[in-house]
C-alpha cells in the first residue's frame, strides 16, 4: 500500500545547501558536567533555574525564568508566527509532540520550552544564545503564508551553532491547501491512520506538528553518510519523521494519511544543541 501510495506524496522541504557542523557525538564532545548531553551545564540546571537571555520570554508568559532539570535535554525554540496564522497559539507546546514523546516510544524525550520575541523584527534575526554562560542556542522556527510552491518545509540542516542561521520555515498555507485539496469530496472520510479526522482538524493539526518536527531536527542533526539519502538529507528506510514527504491513498471514497510519529535510532542518538 505505501508502494503504491508513493503516487500521493506530499513533499516536504526544499533543504538550503549550507556548511554544516559535524553532529556525531562523541565523548570528547560531550561537557564534562552535562549529563543530558543539552549544552546545559549541571550546575546551571540544578542552581534553581535562570533567565533566559534579553529578548526571549516563554511562551504564554511574560516571563523569561526557566528551570530545567540536568537528566532531561532541554530544546529551545524561538516561534515567530504569520500574521493571521495557520496555528493555534494556545497550543503551540504540543505541535513538537513527536518531538517530545519518550524515546521508548519513538520519540526524542526532549523537553521542549516555546520561546516568544519580546520585540519581534522579520528582517532581525534573534540572538539564539539561551542564557548566558550556556553553550546551548535556540532554533528559529518561521511561519510563512507563502503558496509559491510545493514544499511545506525549508530549513539550514546542521546549522545549531552557527550564527546567523539556525532556522527552519514551515509553509503552514501549503500544509493546509495540500490537505483541503485531498479531503475534497471525501471529508467525512479522510483521515490518518491514528485516528486523526479531517472534520475534527486534527489531521491538520497533526501535519503541521510532523513539518515542525522534521524541519527543526534538521537544524539539529545532518544525517550520516553512511544512510542512504534523497534530497536533503532524508532517511528512507521505514516510516519516520525524517522521511522526505508524508503519504496517503485514496481508495473508493476513502482518504487514508500515513503521519509518521517515530524517529529512527539513528536520529535518536545523533542530535546536537551546542
Amino acid at each position: 500500500m505505501i508502494r503504491k501510495a508513493r503516487k500521493n506524496v506530499l513533499w516536504l522541504v526544499g533543504i538550503l545547501c549550507v556548511a554544516a557542523l559535524v553532529l556525531a557525538l562523541s565523548p570528547a564532545g560531550v561537557l564534562a558536567q552535562d549529563t543530558d548531553k543539552d549544552g546545559l551545564d549541571n550546575t546551571l540546571e540544578e542552581g534553581g533555574g535562570f533567565y533566559l537571555s534579553q529578548g526571549l520570554e516563554l511562551w504564554g508568559s511574560e516571563g523569561g525564568f526557566v528551570s530545567t532539570d540536568p537528566n532531561v535535554p532541554d530544546l529551545f525554540v524561538i516561534v515567530r508566527l504569520a500574521n493571521p496564522t495557520n496555528l493555534d497559539s494556545d497550543r503551540i507546546e504540543e505541535y513538537f509532540q513527536f518531538i517530545t514523546k519518550p524515546v521508548a516510544d519513538g520519540g526524542l524525550g526532549f523537553k521542549v520550552w516555546v520561546l516568544k520575541e519580546t520585540s519581534p523584527d522579520p528582517d532581525v534575526l534573534p540572538n539564539r544564545h539561551i542564557t548566558a554562560g550556556s553553550d546551548q542556542m535556540a532554533v528559529l522556527l518561521v511561519e510563512s503564508l507563502n503558496t509559491g510552491g510545493s514544499s511545506q518545509g525549508i530549513s539550514q540542516y546542521g546549522t545549531i551553532m552557527t550564527e546567523g542561521k539556525g532556522s527552519a520555515t514551515l509553509f503552514s498555507q501549503r500544509v493546509v491547501d495540500a490537505i483541503d485539496s485531498a479531503c475534497a469530496g471525501n471529508t467525512g472520510e479522510c483521515k490518518d491512520v491514528s485516528g486523526a479526522t479531517y472534520l475534527a482538524s486534527d489531521l491538520k493539526f497533526r501535519h503541521l506538528s510532523w513539518v515542525m518536527a522534521h524541519e527543526v531536527m534538521h537544524v539539529l542533526y545532518e544525517l550520516d553518510n553512511s544512510l542512504r539519502k534523497v534530497e536533503g538529507h532524508h532517511i528512507t528506510r521505514g516510516t519516520y519523521v525524517m522521511e522526505p514527504a508524508v503519504v496517503y491513498t485514496e481508495k473508493k471514497g476513502k482518504v487514508t494519511y500515513y503521519i509518521p510519529d517515530d524517529f529512527s535510532s539513528t536520529a535518536q542518538n545523533n542530535w546536537l544543541f551546542y
